[in-house]
């Protein structure tokens, strides 16, 4: 059963636009923000460094315009299958999608996507339990930059975790979790890429060695 989610409000503690310096078309100010941006934080500091890289914004993190105040009646949210299909088109660097497989990028699995939560700057504990289909954390998550784009309509985003063949999992940026249709395209669902982030390789050894 699918759940209602909070209507979406954007987050202004912690203000980074890294996600700008990113991408081909970075986060969209609003018109009366100001052009220039406070220092860069990051809320997955204290993460495991082991966690995957995310997809800037563009077709590995794809938003209808917020400024758009059509977009409810025109922008139609990728199903499961679709978002699957991009991330494994996706270019290296993200902001492309090639005519063949790359299979570098991926949609992340609903522990990835609770863990990854953020609010005032800082990460929430997630902790997903697989018995129960459930995410419980230290603090409540919030749409906060540079994690989401706190002025997109976007608020769930799709994951590669599956309670079954028929349904995959979605997260919102509160932290709920819901067991969705694949076929469920809501105009306020997307996607984030992720790819994983390997072992630095050791030094090469000399001849002879």
């Amino acid at each position: 059963m699918t759940a209602t989610a909070p209507a979406p409000h954007a987050g202004h503690d912690c203000e980074t636009w890294r996600q700008a310096r990113e991408g081909p078309a970075g986060l969209r100010r609003p018109p009366d923000q100001a052009s220039t941006a406070p220092e860069p934080c990051d809320p997955t500091s204290d993460l495991d460094t082991a966690e995957p890289q995310r997809a800037p914004e563009g077709p590995g993190w794809p938003s209808p315009d917020p400024h758009d105040k059509t977009w409810l009646t025109k922008w139609r949210g990728p199903t499961w299958e679709e978002a699957q299909k991009v991330c494994r088109y996706l270019t290296a660097d993200g902001t492309a999608v090639a005519s063949t497989p790359q299979d570098i990028w991926r949609l992340p699995t609903v522990e990835e996507a609770v863990r990854s939560m953020t609010r005032h700057g800082a990460n929430c504990q997630g902790v997903w339990n697989a018995s129960s289909g459930e995410a419980s954390f230290a603090t409540k998550p919030d749409k906060e930059s540079p994690l989401w784009n706190p002025y997109s309509p976007i608020i769930y985003w799709w994951t590669s975790s599956q309670p079954n063949g028929n349904r995959a999992y979605s997260i919102d940026f509160n932290g709920q979790v819901y067991s969705r249709n694949k076929d469920s395209n809501l105009g306020s669902q997307g996607f984030r890429a992720v790819k994983s982030v390997g072992p630095t390789s050791p030094p090469a050894k000399a001849p002879g060695h």
